[in-house]
């Protein structure tokens, strides 16, 4: 189409040669019409050419995606897809997009230690200050997912495990993760700056859960 609107029908019957057909994703060739298929195809002819290649192209995968609709409905009721948006039923698979901070608190337990710990509060202090793909980040270390379920389907709880004594021979150590279990192995660091910059290194250095 942008070939036909730059040039005159002679330019573009001089220079351009197309014909009823067209490639595949698989390479194969497939013929646009019944007959006459080898034509060249004319000036004329463009728009026609051009809403036959989208149409053939678009329902290349028919067959395949009625499949996975088929599958799909077994698992979620297509009728799901009329009463929410495609963001509504992205977040009640997959979780909020934002990661809150009260949220994953209100889900957390200290073994060996309690809420109203320094370092727990130093921890909850660095947490909160990260951005949201910190946090997600954050999230893959401890647990090898990056979103928290909706509140109403949330069941995990999460460990906060402390090392007791806040010295500099802590500040040198990385956190460490258990992430079958969803915990954290967090040294007492002796400031929140420290504590960021620990954590920030041990979830952007971790691999890939899934990576073996």
């Amino acid at each position: 189409m942008k070939a036909k609107e730059s040039m005159t029908k002679e330019e573009f019957e001089e220079s351009v040669v197309l014909k009823w057909k067209t490639t595949q994703s698989n390479g194969e060739l497939v013929y646009l019409k019944s007959q006459g298929t080898d034509n060249r195809i004319r000036y004329e002819d463009v728009e026609e050419y051009c809403s036959q290649v989208i149409k053939t192209r678009s329902e290349e995968f028919s067959l395949q995606i009625e499949a996975l609709i088929k599958g799909f409905n077994l698992i979620v009721p297509l009728y799901i897809g009329k009463i929410l948006s495609w963001q509504e039923f992205e977040e009640r698979i997959r979780g909020p997009n934002e990661i809150s901070a009260e949220v994953l608190q209100s889900i957390t337990t200290y073994p060996g230690c309690s809420s109203s710990n320094e370092g727990v509060k130093r921890f909850w202090r660095v947490f909160k200050a990260f951005s949201n793909e910190e946090k997600s980040r954050f999230l893959k270390f401890v647990w090898g997912r990056d979103r928290l379920p909706i509140k109403s389907k949330l069941k995990a709880e999460f460990k906060l495990d402390m090392y007791h004594n806040s010295s500099a021979a802590n500040d040198a150590k990385l956190p460490t993760s258990a992430t079958c279990y969803f915990r954290l192995y967090i040294p007492n660091y002796t400031t929140d700056e420290i504590c960021r910059s620990q954590l920030l290194l041990a979830i952007n250095s971790c691999g890939e859960i899934d990576n073996d």
